[in-house]
């Protein structure tokens, strides 16, 4: 899978590192894709691409941000841990954490 030449420079420059290797992964989420990258330090990061059906869309970006950062101030420890973002073109960079996929209920 392949990252835009801006996204791939602003992640790389985020984490000081090179990006090396770029994975689709196969169980996308309904309002986004998350392509995990592995930099040259060895550092994974998921990168989220939310899609851009419709206004709202725009906003989930800012909106989960904002979620993740208030559940880091309420000390909740597994969250991942925003590198970087694009408002304008709808992706957001997140520390990688390791588990199993969580099922609905």
């Amino acid at each position: 899978m392949d990252i835009d030449n801006l996204t791939k420079e602003a992640i790389e420059n985020a984490a000081s590192s090179e990006i090396v290797e770029a994975k689709l992964l196969k169980h996308d989420g309904i309002n986004s894709r998350i392509i995990k990258v592995r930099t040259r330090k060895g550092e994974c990061i998921a990168v989220k691409f939310y899609k851009n059906e419709d206004r709202n869309d725009s906003l989930r970006c800012m909106r989960e941000i904002t979620a993740f950062k208030h559940l880091e101030g309420l000390g909740v420890k597994k969250c991942p841990k925003l590198i970087t973002y694009s408002k304008e073109a709808n992706w957001c960079a997140y520390s990688w954490i390791e588990g199993k996929k969580t099922l609905k209920h």
